[in-house]
């Protein structure tokens, strides 16, 4: 049902080039049209796990990619912005969570999540690390803290238009 196009003992950054390459991490020949991938790390070199997907793959099964906390999903896709990120990623998504009101800077209204993480990135006059986005009314909250900077204050939503 949901199995991976391809998975194994690779690394974060094998799995993360061949997704972003379109490639089999051992056959460099064969061609996949990679739209995401969960990536869990181990301690021992073969305890890392990586699964590529497909996009039609992606389509209906968001919350199975995000339910395993053994695992970090990385989907790959474009958002607009005036900046650009130069780490691994750019955005760690979690899945039914938001950061606490009193740590939100701003409040915006956008059409669509990708418009919210464009705003978090054009932010003026502070370092936005975050947002939630309420998809039945557009409203995007930013803020200057993340899951790292203020862990105690991530919550976790029961409404699922978060």
């Amino acid at each position: 049902m949901f199995g991976a196009r391809i998975e194994g003992p690779y690394s974060f950054h094998a799995c993360k080039g061949a997704c972003a390459n379109d490639e089999d991490p051992v056959k460099s020949d064969n061609e996949i049209q990679c739209s995401g991938f969960n990536h869990r790390q181990g301690l021992p070199q073969y305890s890392q796990h990586c699964q590529l997907y497909q996009a039609d793959q992606l389509q209906h099964g968001e919350s199975f990619f995000e339910a395993d906390d053994r695992y970090s999903f990385y989907w790959e896709y474009c958002v607009q912005s005036n900046k650009s990120c130069s780490g691994d990623y750019a955005f760690t998504y979690l899945s039914d969570r938001y950061m606490d009101l009193r740590e939100v800077r701003e409040v915006i209204r956008t059409k669509t999540l990708e418009d919210c993480l464009s705003a978090c990135l054009d932010a003026v006059n502070y370092a936005c690390r975050s947002v939630s986005y309420n998809r039945t009314d557009g409203d995007c909250f930013l803020s200057q803290h993340n899951q790292l900077s203020k862990p105690a204050l991530i919550k976790i939503n029961n409404n699922p238009n978060y």
